[in-house]
């Protein structure tokens, strides 16, 4: 695997993490405005998100958008793309919907899966710092070896040393 690779992969997850973080804020700042400064729209959200009212807005909004569509296409008429207004604020509930259902999949996913994910968080910290550990007792073994060696080096000249003054005495 080369470095540019590895490089691009990195990018890649910094980004995921750093447009999650801010969607999950904005979707937090989103949620606490509905709930807070428009109540009323939490009634229609919930409303919207049981199934059968969503998805039978899906479908009347689809039906709708197409009826348009081809009432133009037959008619000749940009006036009746006008029409396209109705199907249009069909989508505001429908949207309203789909962000319950998207809230519900986020609780969902933080209580089942948190666990994990803390768990997966202490792991790697736990790596990193046998990581640590492991560097620092190599430095101090490195370094215990280079003062063995000049020990070693500097006996050995010591002992020259003495052979030499032995010699001379002699």
């Amino acid at each position: 695997m080369s470095i540019l690779t590895l490089l691009i992969f990195g990018v890649i997850l910094i980004v995921l993490a750093i447009g999650a973080f801010f969607g999950l804020v904005f979707l937090d700042l989103f949620i606490y405005g509905v709930n807070h400064l428009y109540p009323w729209l939490r009634k229609i959200a919930v409303w919207a998100a049981k199934a059968e009212n969503l998805f039978a807005l899906i479908l009347l909004a689809v039906v709708l958008f197409v009826l348009v569509i081809l009432l133009a296409a037959l008619l000749h008429s940009t006036l009746l793309f006008v029409l396209i207004v109705f199907p249009l604020l069909l989508f505001f509930p429908i949207d309203l919907g789909i962000l319950v259902w998207i809230i519900r999949l986020v609780r969902w996913l933080y209580f089942h899966w948190s666990g994990w994910l803390v768990s997966i968080y202490t792991a790697i910290r736990l790596q990193i710092i046998k990581f640590k550990i492991k560097i620092d007792v190599q430095k101090e073994t490195d370094w215990k070896v280079k003062f063995a060696e000049m020990k070693n080096k500097l006996s050995e000249e010591a002992e020259q040393a003495r052979r030499k003054i032995s010699r001379r005495e002699k």
